[in-house]
C-alpha cells in the first residue's frame, strides 16, 4: 500500500532542533492522545479502490450508439426497452426508432437527443453495475447531472425521464442560436459584445477562456 493512507493517526510537530524533535516524539510515545496536535483519521479506501462515474451531456450522441450492447446484453436491452416504454406518453416517435430505427436523423434534435442520451447512459450504468462495477460517487455534466441524480436515488427513473423529456422539448422550442469559445479576457469580451444585445457570455471557463452565445 502506498502513502500513509493506512495509518489511523497523524501528528504535527513544530521543532527547531533534532534533540527537541526526539523529546517530543518520546513524549508522544508515552501519551499519544493527550497532545492537541494529534488527530485520528477516519477509515478510507486505497485510492485505487475508489471509482467515480462521470455522465456526459448532450453532444455525445451518434446513430446506433450501443447497438451491439442492445443486441448482445440482456440487461442493457431490458433497460433501454423500459426507458422506451416510460417515454411513450411524452414522445411522438418511439425511442427505439430514434436510436436504432428509421428516425435516426432526429437524434440531433434536442427534443429527442436528451432522452436518447439519458437512456443509453442509464442502461450503461445498469450493465456495469450487473458486472459488479459500482462507483463510490457519481457526477455529471449538464444532462449528465440528471442521470447522476437518478442513479444516486434522487429521482425515480420515471420522474427523471419525464423531466428530461419536458426539458428537451422546451429547449428544442427555443429560437436557433450559436455558441463560440473565445480565448480572451472577460472584460475584453464584455466591451466587444455590448453593442450586440442578442449576444451574452454563456460561461466563464477560465481567466482567458469564455463561451459567448446568442
Amino acid at each position: 500500500m502506498k502513502g500513509r493512507v493506512h495509518f489511523n493517526y497523524r501528528r504535527s510537530i513544530v521543532t527547531n532542533s533534532v534533540s527537541d524533535l526526539q523529546q517530543q516524539l518520546a513524549e508522544h510515545n508515552i501519551s499519544p492522545l493527550s497532545n492537541p496536535r494529534v488527530g485520528r483519521c477516519g477509515p478510507s479506501l486505497p485510492s485505487e479502490d475508489r471509482l467515480v462515474f462521470c455522465f456526459a451531456g448532450q453532444g455525445s450522441q451518434y446513430p446506433n450508439m450501443g447497438r451491439q450492447l442492445y443486441e448482445t446484453q440482456p440487461i442493457f436491452r431490458e433497460t433501454i426497452d423500459n426507458c422506451a416504454a416510460i417515454l411513450q406518453p411524452y414522445l411522438d416517435i418511439s425511442l427505439l426508432d430514434i436510436i436504432y430505427g428509421s428516425q435516426q436523423e432526429l437524434l440531433n434534435q434536442t427534443a429527442y437527443t436528451q432522452v436518447a442520451v439519458f437512456s443509453i447512459e442509464y442502461a450503461l450504468y445498469q450493465l456495469w453495475q450487473s458486472w459488479g462495477i459500482v462507483p463510490s460517487a457519481v457526477i455529471g455534466h449538464s444532462l449528465g447531472e440528471y442521470i447522476a441524480a437518478t442513479v444516486a436515488g434522487i429521482f425515480s427513473l420515471e420522474s427523471a425521464l419525464k423531466l428530461v423529456a419536458m426539458r428537451g422539448k422546451l429547449m428544442g422550442s427555443l429560437p436557433y442560436g450559436s455558441m463560440v469559445a473565445v480565448l480572451a479576457p472577460t472584460e475584453t469580451i464584455r466591451e466587444l459584445i455590448i453593442s450586440h444585445p442578442n449576444a451574452a457570455i454563456a460561461a466563464i471557463n477560465g481567466e482567458n477562456n469564455l463561451v459567448i452565445s446568442g
